[in-house]
C-alpha cells in the first residue's frame, strides 16, 4: 500500500494521499504536506457521511468519488469498499490525468484485498 501511495504522490499537482477507513481511522499515509492525517481523515469521513445520507434519501446509489474544489487545491476521495482513498492536491493539477491516475490507484488498492476491516 505503501508502494501505491508514494508512486500516486509522483504525478505533478499531488501533494499526498492516504487511506483511511469509513469511520475515519488513518490505515497508510503519505502526506506530503503540514496536514494532520487524523484530522483529514476525520473531516473527510464526516463529509463522506452527510453525503452517503444525502444519496440514499435520494434514492441515489453509493458514490465512487467526491471532489472537493478549494481555491487552493483539491480534494479528492475514491471508495475502495471498506475503506477510501483520499487525495489532496493543489490548484495547478490536471484533473484529466490526475483523476486517471487516482482511478488507477484505487483499483490496485481494492486488489490488494488488504482493507478488510
Amino acid at each position: 500500500m505503501h508502494e501505491v501511495l508514494l508512486a500516486l504522490n509522483r504525478v505533478p499537482g499531488i501533494l499526498g494521499s492516504l487511506v483511511a477507513t469509513t469511520d475515519g481511522m488513518v490505515v497508510v499515509s503519505k502526506l506530503k504536506t503540514d496536514l494532520d492525517e487524523d484530522a483529514a481523515a476525520a473531516l473527510v469521513s464526516s463529509l463522506l457521511s452527510g453525503t452517503m445520507a444525502l444519496l440514499d434519501e435520494c434514492g441515489r446509489p453509493r458514490m465512487d468519488q467526491l471532489v472537493l474544489r478549494a481555491s487552493r487545491g483539491k480534494i479528492i476521495v475514491t471508495d475502495l469498499g471498506h475503506s477510501y482513498l483520499v487525495v489532496v492536491t493543489d490548484r495547478n493539477l490536471d484533473l484529466n490525468q490526475g483523476l486517471i491516475e487516482i482511478k488507477s490507484a484505487a483499483q490496485t488498492l481494492r486488489r490488494l484485498g488488504c482493507l478488510s476491516v
